[in-house]
């Protein structure tokens, strides 16, 4: 039996205004296409389905019509856990419906979830169960009965560590238990140490406070771990992988190449080790700098042999603030690319214009206000500290940080301890 890992496609995501909705159909198509050259029967898609908790029509219509089209392969069995961008319950209510035809979602975990729901046999063409998937969602610490508020990062990260332990522990025995000498794999949506460098992006539980968690948090006994929410393809030990994001969602994940990972059952390693299938690209998000009439040139000589426009940040070097600058690089746009259709043409998602360096120039700097995705709660949190004269002290941040993990995951404040 063949497995097939993604995560993160973050479905209904837009970049400065720019939908990323035709990026993402291109990616799916290339899906549809793997799967079926690959002789793929389980599809494990490890969280972030969509971007927001409330998606909007056009993404729900993209989600479904993909699971529709996967009854024309030889796929048997779709798998997928809600991330830390889904809503858990708007993602499971149609699990009845979807489990009709091979596709199994598990959006969160509390008390009254069944383990039942959580082990899932991966059965061949013949009925024959050729491995049992632990499908297991982001898990909140709530969930796991945690109260982080007044701890020390050591107690908080010591008891993640034995919760997260704990709960991969009882379902591989339970999936050995029903299936025995059956493998077993299982999925998460987590960091793990290794990838909380400085150039990941940590937004997961207490992060700023506990960073990744370490990769033995696994059971031992499992063969394959189908990892989401870093959006980078890598291994972080053992049998434990990051799929990654399918399409680059920032101009930062420009630098590597997207990938799918393909699993084979019959991999007599105790840790199976995927196959990296690269995705193609869909579109470049490009970075266009320098003196302004060289980003002119540049955006005047423009061409690409992508399916879909470059997405283009413009940075300009100017001696003295230039307000008429954005206008007339919209301008030049339009006439260089004059179709009809705005989607058919590049689009300019961002213009900063930076002086020369030096203190004095640094101060008359254009203000660079960032975008309302790219602030953090944490980062209103510690500039109204500072505005009001209140110190931030550890114990404060710490509380801080657990409110905002409820806030994430849907928890009232008043919900008994």
């Amino acid at each position: 039996m063949r497995l097939l890992h993604t995560a993160d496609w973050h479905l209904g995501a837009g970049l400065e205004g720019a939908s990323r909705t035709p990026d993402h159909e291109i990616f799916l198509a290339f899906l549809k296409r793997t799967i079926d050259a690959e002789d793929v029967e389980v599809l494990v898609v490890a969280g972030d389905v969509f971007d927001h908790g409330q998606p909007s029509a056009e993404a729900l219509r993209t989600y479904y019509r993909f699971l529709v089209e996967l009854r024309e392969t030889r796929c048997r069995r779709v798998v997928v856990v809600a991330g830390n961008h889904d809503s858990a319950a708007r993602l499971e209510a149609p699990a009845e419906v979807l489990d009709a035809v091979g596709v199994h979602v598990v959006g969160g975990l509390d008390r009254s979830t069944s383990f039942d729901r959580l082990v899932v046999p991966l059965a061949d063409e013949a009925g024959d169960v050729r491995a049992v998937l632990l499908a297991v969602p982001f898990v909140h610490e709530y969930r796991l009965g945690l109260r982080t508020t007044g701890l020390e990062a050591s107690r908080i990260r010591a008891a993640f560590k034995e919760r997260f332990r704990a709960l991969y522990r009882t379902l591989t025995d339970d999936a050995e238990a029903r299936f025995p000498g059956v493998p077993v794999v299982a999925t998460g949506h987590l960091t793990c140490v290794g990838a909380d460098r400085a150039d990941a992006p940590l937004d997961i539980h207490l992060v700023g406070t506990i960073g990744g968690l370490p990769d033995d948090i696994f059971d031992p006994r499992l063969r394959y771990v189908a990892l989401g929410h870093i959006h980078r393809c890598m291994r972080v030990g053992g049998p434990a992988w990051y799929s990654g994001s399918p399409i680059p969602l920032t101009i930062r994940e420009m630098d590597e190449p997207r990938r799918v990972l393909l699993v084979d059952t019959d991999d007599p390693g105790d840790a199976w080790t995927p196959t990296r299938i690269e995705v193609p690209l869909a579109r470049k998000l490009l970075r266009l700098e320098g003196p302004v009439e060289d980003v002119r040139a540049d955006l005047a000589a423009l061409t690409w042999a992508e399916p879909l426009p470059p997405l283009l940040y413009l940075h300009l070097d100017v001696s003295e603030f230039q307000p008429q600058a954005p206008g007339e690089l919209f301008k030049l746009l339009a006439e260089t690319f004059p179709d009809d259709d705005p989607a058919a043409r590049p689009k300019i998602v961002r213009i900063r214009q930076f002086l020369p360096a030096g203190a004095e120039a640094e101060a008359a700097r254009s203000p660079e206000l960032p975008s309302l995705r790219d602030v953090e709660p944490e980062d209103v949190f510690r500039r109204l500290c500072e505005n009001s004269g209140v110190e931030l002290d550890p114990e404060l941040l710490t509380a801080f940080r657990a409110v905002v993990a409820d806030v994430a995951a849907g928890v009232s404040s008043e919900s008994p301890s």
